[in-house]
């Protein structure tokens, strides 16, 4: 039985990438690395028994550890599975549907100006202030600074332009991300700019037609895939002098948690799901401003305290080994369940957004950093971090369509009242052979 689990969680992880893509839904972020992380599992089993990575209490994976681990990865992508079909449900998304921009939302699109502005800001005030930083001085800078939001806020730009189809504009955040990587060899700030623009690529209509355009398509999807992958390897390897692929020995850290929960650590309780709620509720729920800040156990530090052999009273360890290793420290079998939960709440994100093409391109820059770290084990922290800024841009969204309504007030083509004027088409474009 030992391979059973890992290979059915990889083949049920993979067909629902397929199906998501298949709908157009950015939730395939989600099913595209947990059908990454699925292929790892089974590359560990062919690689079993071996034991934990210097620095890490000493234990030893075998098949039966990490058939049982597999097991209960299974369920959690079951529950996810679950939690959002009833977000689908909810909202009444319609399947096989892609935004289009209609003249409402060609007005609303106005707003890639501001988002021009703050880039140009952000470069201007933020980039100056980590040119000097290595790896480990940017990813434990604790400090809230102004530039930083501002530059982070700026980053649908990229959606925007493309949907728009000012190609060069949507160059400008992916350079300047590429920058901060280069600078501090953190790969975090691609998830703003390079994946927002390969979900486009990757949900946007493809022809019907078996011509030559679908092979173009293909390869284009697999060669920016590629190239995404290829950087984070050569990323790694400037961190670490080592060459593999990136996040995918997350897993081996995993089971070390969870042999630790079976040998009797202390669990965090709903410490995720309670940080997430606060965060949603309060968005600037965070250390530095909120009265009373308070989470006994933040599951990533506590993780480092209780899998490594360096024990710290500062934050100076953060290892988050998969969203399947917090909520299984959370409750043990049961954690699974929490799948539901997160399922809906994304699910419910992803499909509100749908409802327009504006909205959608303003939010999927922080969707797919949310799904990405989320997944990588950064649970509630993750909507901890993202929830000012994506309050921020409803802002800005609303100023926008406001001065949308002003515009075409007495225009003929205002069939329907605000914010969802005209209608959306969500008709595919087809090519004709």
């Amino acid at each position: 039985m030992g391979w059973v689990y890992p290979t059915l969680n990889a083949v049920f992880a993979v067909v629902m990438a397929l199906q998501a893509i298949r709908r157009r839904r950015v939730m395939a972020l989600y099913w595209v690395l947990a059908s990454y992380f699925g292929l790892a599992i089974l590359a560990d089993m062919s690689a079993a028994p071996f034991g934990s990575a210097p620095g890490f209490i000493p234990a030893l994976m075998t098949q039966d550890v990490i058939g049982r681990v597999s097991l209960f990865v299974l369920g959690c992508n079951v529950c996810f599975a679950l939690g959002e079909l009833v977000a689908r449900m909810l909202l009444s998304v319609k399947a096989n549907s892609f935004l289009t921009m209609t003249a409402r939302d060609w007005h609303a699109g106005d707003v890639i100006w501001v988002y021009l502005g703050l880039f140009l800001m952000g470069c201007i005030f933020y980039l100056p202030q980590i040119a000097g930083f290595s790896y480990i001085e940017y990813a434990y800078d604790d400090r809230w600074l102004l530039s930083r939001q501002v530059f982070i806020c700026s980053m649908p730009l990229g959606p925007l332009a493309v949907l728009r189809r000012r190609y060069w504009l949507a160059a400008l955040p992916l350079a300047g991300t590429v920058a901060i990587v280069v600078m501090t060899h953190v790969r975090d700030p691609l998830l703003y700019s390079a994946f927002p623009l390969l979900i486009i690529i990757l949900l946007s209509p493809w022809p019907r037609c078996r011509t030559a355009r679908i092979g173009k398509r293909v390869v284009g999807v697999v060669v920016a895939a590629t190239m995404l992958v290829g950087f984070g390897a050569y990323v790694v390897f400037l961190r670490t002098g080592t060459v593999r692929l990136p996040e995918f020995d997350l897993t081996r850290g995993m089971y070390l948690v969870f042999q630790r929960v079976d040998g009797g650590v202390q669990m965090t309780g709903t410490d995720s799901l309670e940080m997430a709620a606060k965060s949603l509720v309060w968005p600037v729920y965070n250390r530095h401003v909120t009265p009373n800040y308070s989470i006994p156990n933040d599951p990533p530090y506590y993780i480092a305290r209780i899998t490594t052999l360096y024990h710290s009273t500062g934050p100076v360890c953060h290892f988050p080994f998969l969203w399947y290793s917090d909520v299984y420290l959370s409750m043990g079998w049961f954690g699974m369940f929490q799948g539901v939960v997160w399922g809906a709440l994304l699910g419910i994100w992803d499909a509100a957004t749908r409802k327009n093409s504006v909205v959608w391109a303003v939010n999927l820059p922080f969707l797919t950093w949310t799904l990405y770290m989320f997944t990588r084990g950064v649970v509630g922290g993750s909507f901890s971090r993202v929830s000012p800024l994506v309050y921020t841009q409803l802002a800005i969204l609303l100023a926008g369509f406001i001065w949308t309504e002003r515009r075409m007030k007495n225009r003929a083509d205002l069939q329907r009242p605000w914010p969802y004027g005209c209608g959306v088409r969500t008709t595919i474009r087809t090519t004709r052979c």
